[in-house]
């Protein structure tokens, strides 16, 4: 019995040991790439940014092409300022997948928000003008895409009818 004890001390001694000079005991370890994003965007909610830029990346070690977990960094790049590197993001993003698709609509609205904050408004017109045709329905796009068109109007309202 003195021996099993011994043993259980000396054990659970080692590990809290280990816990105290490893710097990876504090980081979680999600089974999948979901579970990695789910946690980032649980993060994000919270305003922890830098959690949910951990989770993020995990998730994309997990799958590198995890549209959502690329979709959030470029949401971190952006919410930080750093608007050339969501372009960047957005860009590969709505590049890679080809035809775009109605499920797309989201990242060409992104991409338009993040050309419009930057001062590019010709590339931003043409991202959410995509965004919208992709998604009809989807009113921040068009909320975004009536902002660009008010900058690049200079807030001009006159309507033009073409019959």
């Amino acid at each position: 019995m003195r021996l099993t004890i011994s043993r259980l001390s000396a054990t659970c001694a080692c590990l809290g040991l280990a816990a105290c000079t490893t710097q990876l005991a504090h980081v979680p370890v999600w089974p999948d790439a979901d579970a990695a994003y789910a946690a980032g965007r649980q993060h994000f909610e919270r305003g922890d940014l830098p959690a949910a830029q951990a989770a993020y990346e995990q998730a994309l070690r997990h799958a590198p092409r995890h549209v959502n977990a690329r979709n959030g960094l470029a949401v971190l790049h952006a919410q930080r300022g750093e608007h050339d590197a969501a372009i960047a993001h957005w860009l590969a993003l709505t590049q890679e997948a080809g035809t775009p698709q109605p499920r797309q609509a989201y990242l060409f609205s992104n991409l338009g928000h993040a050309y419009y904050l930057s001062g590019r408004d010709a590339q931003a017109l043409i991202a959410l003008e995509q965004a919208c045709l992709l998604d009809p329905l989807n009113a921040l796009a068009w909320q975004h895409l009536a902002q660009v068109l008010e900058r690049l109007w200079g807030g001009d309202e006159t309507l033009v009818v073409i019959s």
